[in-house]
């Protein structure tokens, strides 16, 4: 698998943000490994863990306490646990990573990276959270690309998707 540097075999999922998106990743990691066998397959360690404090509370309204610590404990619990690197399905926790890296001695494999490497220059259009486009997420990885964002107009009919889907409405 191109985005695990050679020798890096179990990887630590920081997951429950949400749950969907965990199994998404596991599901897409098992079709990309090219496995003639079941122990070909990259083990992983998952932490489902939708207790995790809203990172859209949060960072949008302010209201929420913040992820940080629990992210940061689920970190320490994976590498605990025997993982030799560590990914997050979730967009906006990815404001969090300076917190994971920091609890971690282990890679954490940054998404958005992995995002802006397959992507072909130029104008990008985004459809997440508000939060990513608040917190900067994709600011720093996309200058350095020379990329362009292009968010909705309506982020609030975006932010109303995103929620219909977590409680397993069709959208």
């Amino acid at each position: 698998m191109a985005l695990l540097p050679q020798g890096l075999r179990t990887v630590g999922i920081l997951g429950g943000m949400g749950p969907d998106a965990t199994v998404l990743l596991m599901h897409r990691i098992l079709q990309k490994v090219h496995a003639l066998d079941d122990s070909d397959h990259i083990p992983l360690i998952v932490m489902q863990n939708p207790q995790v404090p809203s990172r859209i509370a949060h960072l949008i309204h302010q209201t929420g306490e913040s992820p940080a610590p629990i992210l940061a404990n689920m970190a320490r619990a994976l590498e605990r646990a025997g993982a030799k690197a560590l990914a997050m399905p979730c967009n906006t926790a990815h404001v969090f990573d300076h917190v994971i890296k920091d609890a971690s001695n282990v890679p954490f494999l940054d998404m958005r990276d992995a995002t802006i490497a397959a992507l072909p220059k130029g104008k990008i259009g985004i459809l997440a959270s508000p939060a990513v486009r608040l917190a900067g997420v994709f600011d720093a990885g996309f200058a350095r690309a020379n990329l362009t964002a292009v968010w909705p107009e309506d982020e609030g009919a975006v932010l109303t998707l995103i929620q219909a889907a977590k409680r397993g409405e069709t959208v």
